[in-house]
């Protein structure tokens, strides 16, 4: 069934014709843009579902990160959300942000997946509904889209994007009760996406902490690691403490523990 991206200013159809000149196509779909972008940018999303599971998270488990899975409307494909309840300032004028990632789930090959902004306002989560802020944006809307079948045009069913949201917040209700399935046991279980570039992307399976002594410093590759699968505040205080987060590649390890809430007892070198 085709479905049409309702007030997209990403159509494929103008006036119920495709255009099949890409130069005019790029110059339509960039001229619609430009022209919803002020509007569009002003849309939000309560994310009320997201709100209390993150709440009751927090206070049971005494944990920022999880995970949970949910369909599309029409259950063409599968998808894990993540939710780094850590917020963080991306300049010294911005209001502070957590991270959600939703990326295809299922094993597939080059999986789609987005980073999104949530803001708090009052204790209550919300995210920006727009896809378009740059080129990479516009390119991960289409690539959904494409996923989705969702062809531009007139004529087909409407889908807003709003709509796909709303499902991953209602399935955000789910993670209380699979807790298991849901907590972020190692750096596995975190999207790739947020681990591309970390030092030693092999070496996933968190051991212990350490605390150097005669005057040895933690590394930055090893701060930037620890800040990508804990948090900033993990990082900062593993810099403060002399210490060190430590890893293997070895799945059999009997060292291997969970990730820790909190830095807790540090082992020293």
């Amino acid at each position: 069934m085709d479905r049409t991206p309702e007030g997209s200013d990403h159509c494929c159809y103008v006036d119920g014709s495709r255009l099949q000149s890409g130069a005019v196509h790029f110059f339509v779909t960039r001229t619609i843009h430009e022209r919803n972008r002020q509007h569009e940018k002003t849309k939000h999303m309560d994310l009320p579902v997201l709100t209390a599971t993150a709440n009751e998270v927090l206070e049971k488990h005494h944990a920022t990160r999880f995970r949970w899975f949910f369909q599309d409307r029409y259950k063409i494909a599968t998808f894990q959300a993540f939710f780094a309840n850590t917020w963080e300032r991306k300049d010294p004028v911005s209001w502070p942000t957590a991270t959600l990632l939703l990326s295809q789930a299922g094993g597939v090959k080059n999986p789609w997946s987005h980073v999104f902004d949530i803001h708090k306002t009052d204790g209550k989560l919300w995210m920006r509904t727009y896809l378009g802020n740059n080129d990479e944006d516009i390119a991960d809307y289409r690539n959904l889209m494409r996923l989705l079948h969702i062809e531009g045009g007139h004529g087909g069913e409407k889908w807003q994007a709003a709509s796909f949201f709303g499902l991953m917040d209602s399935a955000a209700s789910s993670v209380p009760g699979n807790w298991e399935r849901s907590r972020i046991q190692q750096a596995l279980d975190i999207p790739e996406r947020l681990r591309r570039d970390i030092d030693d992307s092999k070496a996933l399976y968190y051991l212990y902490t350490k605390a150097w002594r005669n005057g040895k410093e933690q590394s930055q590759k090893n701060y930037e690691k620890t800040r990508a699968i804990f948090d900033a505040h993990y990082a900062d205080e593993c810099r403060r403490l002399h210490a060190s987060t430590c890893w293997t590649d070895n799945p059999k390890d009997k060292r291997i523990r969970p990730l820790p809430m909190d830095l807790g007892t540090v082992i020293l070198d």
